[in-house]
């Protein structure tokens, strides 16, 4: 059916053996399951060379031959469908030839060298044949022969990046909320913009609302074979058309003899309890990235039944889906090179590009009816509606500040949610007045509603002019800037940081600038002045029994809480890297045990708070105000007034306004602040030593919680003092 093979040769194949039992494979004395001797499509997209090997026999015993079985099925699959594409190719060179530009090439006519830089092969009814491009990086690109495909740094690069993207995503159960509602948002803008741009795959048609009634029961249908449910037979059958059509996105690839015949092992009592264990995990992590695949395809499908409905052919729903939201397939020459160093790289580049179709085209300048548009009618519904989300966040944000209380210090809630959050979720303030719910927007088009937000919180007064460009220019950056900037104290660590692989951030976050993604400390360092403490005893981030050990290691090797031993580590750097590496899965599974644990030790005689952050999935659509945020701003105001000071007994400048005004208060006031919040941090430090859990975790949240109106008492103050009028 896919032309790797004539129906003469099928036949004869039929006619050879009654029963056909695959004997390939190495040696029982040399079992490599890993290895597999089948053809998998060729390099790139050059299809050449018989699809079996001659039947030889074999004199030593072979293993796993439903899987070899399997395994060879699953090759000839990847090489036919190759093929398939191959042949539409084949079939457009031979319909439109143009020697400047390519010809058909036969095999025993032309002179075919199947070692020709120039041309790419493909079978033809099971006959070789192949396109000779006049211009040799053609071919070679096609057959991935250019040098990003080929070399061994893209490659190592590569499979790092490979496991982070899909720690970060297809593996994080929490990613399949936040992307849902981004995908679903990119396509009411995408869809509504095909349905009119010049060129649009929907235009004519009424298909648009028909995608979104659909999405429901797509989803359901999906979700249900992915668990093994009762499904549409309707939707299945356009499913199976679609992944037919290349409208699902995703890789072909033959799973490894071992994976095959592990899945094939049902029996599993001789197995050890490790074995079972990490079974056990894959089977978890595989059908998360199942749910994951559903809810992302759900919208594809949608769109691909909505419009076959509408009468488009099956190739053009197939390439309208899948570019509905970010096409990840779709990428250039380097695409694959740079993708490896950087991650998320093409998708960014791909969803910039998607972008810009949505709202750079414009309506045909003639109606159907032939009368012409005037310039300003061409303005199609997406270009309105991202005018329109500027308005709407504006609004937004005037009644979020309004049903915002005040925090102890009189800042407002809504003005205590950080940045970064502000961002990338349109925010809504919850009726208490203090925490808020968040709907994850789309790359690129929560730009437009970023500009209503800081327009607002500019003109209110709660930001500064210079601060709404810096975080507008921010946004700007990460939402179109296919590396991400991340934050840092200055532009020198920034531009470090930006330029490393990411494979190797957290190695030089953690060890070279001590400096998170978001700017914050890895590690607490030494205080410049005072007795230095042990490493071990500074640990911040690490879990409780880490920080245990690494104290229980200095202690054992002639240390103590105040004097370093031989092995006096921090554990945090380390952790900070494994915690990295395990992405949003990790943090998953660790949150959801501490979250356990709280329950679990939660008292009457010891309450534990638990934050929304705590809470699987909630954290997603629901949010409260910073606790850093009254931190971060006492520590900045604690260098300003320290310096300021400084500079009035030094190097005083004369007539210099309000510069100076309420250093010498507020100077008194942080002396005492900075006196009762050290006997709080000693506090802190004894009751980490609690061996109760429910009773530490109590006590070091009371503890906090006082530690931050310390903080904010000052912060009231410096308001008082030195506030804008």
């Amino acid at each position: 059916e896919l032309g790797l093979e004539s129906q003469e040769t099928i036949d004869a194949f039929e006619k050879m053996f009654k029963n056909y039992v695959p004997l390939q494979g190495k040696s029982v004395d040399e079992e490599d399951l890993a290895y597999s001797p089948y053809p998998n499509g060729g390099t790139g997209f050059s299809v050449s060379g018989a699809t079996t090997k001659k039947a030889r026999g074999r004199f030593t015993q072979t293993t796993n031959i439903v899987a070899q079985a399997i395994g060879q099925n699953a090759a000839v699959h990847v090489k036919g469908r190759t093929n398939e594409a191959m042949n539409a190719l084949y079939n457009l060179a031979q319909n439109n030839p143009n020697p400047n530009v390519w010809q058909v090439l036969d095999k025993e006519e032309d002179g075919y060298k199947s070692d020709d830089p120039n041309i790419v092969s493909v079978r033809v009814n099971g006959v070789q044949k192949a396109i000779r491009f006049k211009d040799a990086s053609y071919a070679q690109s096609l057959r991935k022969m250019n040098m990003p495909q080929t070399n061994y740094f893209v490659k190592a690069m590569g499979s790092i990046n490979s496991w982070l993207r899909a720690a970060f995503t297809s593996r994080n159960p929490e990613f399949i909320l936040s992307n849902f509602s981004r995908d679903i948002q990119s396509a009411v803008f995408n869809a509504s913009a095909e349905s009119e741009i010049e060129g649009g795959f929907l235009n004519g048609t009424a298909a648009m609302n028909r995608i979104f009634k659909l999405v429901g029961p797509s989803l359901k249908t999906l979700v249900k074979d992915e668990v093994g449910g009762k499904t549409d037979p309707l939707i299945m059958r356009y499913y199976e058309e679609f992944k037919a059509d290349g409208g699902k996105t995703g890789w072909a690839y033959q799973k490894s003899l071992e994976d095959i015949a592990s899945q094939l092992q049902v029996d599993d009592s001789g197995k050890t309890t490790g074995q079972k264990i990490i079974g056990g995990v894959k089977g978890a992590l595989e059908f998360v990235e199942g749910m994951n695949d559903a809810f992302e395809n759900s919208i594809r499908l949608s769109s691909y039944i909505a419009a076959r409905e509408a009468g488009v052919s099956r190739e053009k729903a197939a390439q309208f889906a899948k570019n509905i939201t970010v096409n990840f397939n779709k990428q250039g020459e380097w695409g694959a090179a740079v993708n490896a160093t950087y991650l998320f790289f093409n998708a960014s580049v791909q969803g910039t590009a998607r972008l810009g179709r949505s709202l750079i085209g414009a309506k045909p300048p003639v109606r159907p009816d032939g009368s012409r548009r005037e310039w300003y009618e061409r303005a199609t519904t997406a270009q309105k509606a991202a005018a329109g989300m500027v308005i709407m966040n504006a609004l937004l944000t005037l009644l979020n500040r309004a049903a915002s209380d005040e925090d102890e210090d009189g800042t407002l809630f809504y003005n205590k949610i950080p940045d970064y959050v502000k961002e990338r979720n349109m925010i809504i303030m919850r009726p208490d007045g203090e925490n808020y719910w968040k709907i994850p927007m789309p790359y690129g088009y929560n730009i437009f509603a970023n500009i209503g937000t800081t327009s607002v919180e500019v003109a209110s007064g709660d930001k500064e002019a210079l601060e709404g460009l810096a975080f507008m220019a921010m946004s700007v950056v990460n939402a179109f800037s296919p590396i991400s900037f991340g934050q840092a104290e200055n532009l020198g660590t920034q531009f470090a940081k930006t330029s490393i692989p990411t494979a190797f951030k957290p190695f030089f976050e953690a060890f070279a600038f001590n400096e998170t993604y978001f700017g914050g400390p890895v590690k607490a360092e030494q205080y410049p002045f005072g007795t230095p403490k042990p490493n071990s005893s500074m640990s911040f981030r690490s879990p409780e029994e880490i920080k245990q050990f690494f104290s229980w290691l200095n202690e054992a090797t002639g240390g103590s809480e105040d004097v370093p031993g031989i092995i006096d580590i921090n554990p945090d750097g380390g952790w900070y890297i494994f915690e990295y590496f395990l992405g949003g899965t990790g943090r998953f599974v660790t949150r959801s045990i501490e979250t356990g644990r709280k329950i679990v030790a939660d008292r009457t005689e010891n309450p534990i708070d638990l934050d929304f952050n705590d809470i699987p999935f909630a954290r997603i659509v629901y949010g409260e105000p910073s606790k850093y945020y009254d931190m971060q701003l006492f520590k900045d105001r604690e260098v300003e007034i320290k310096q300021l000071v400084a500079e009035y007994k030094d190097n005083r400048i004369p007539d210099a306004g309000d510069r100076y005004k309420g250093i010498g208060q507020l100077n008194e006031d942080l002396k005492k602040i900075n006196k009762a919040l050290k006997a709080v941090r000693a506090e802190k430090r004894a009751a980490k030593k609690i061996t109760n859990y429910g009773e530490r975790v109590s006590t070091l949240q009371r503890l906090m919680d006082r530690e931050r109106k310390l903080v904010m008492m000052f912060n009231q103050r410096y308001e008082q003092f030195r506030g804008q009028d």
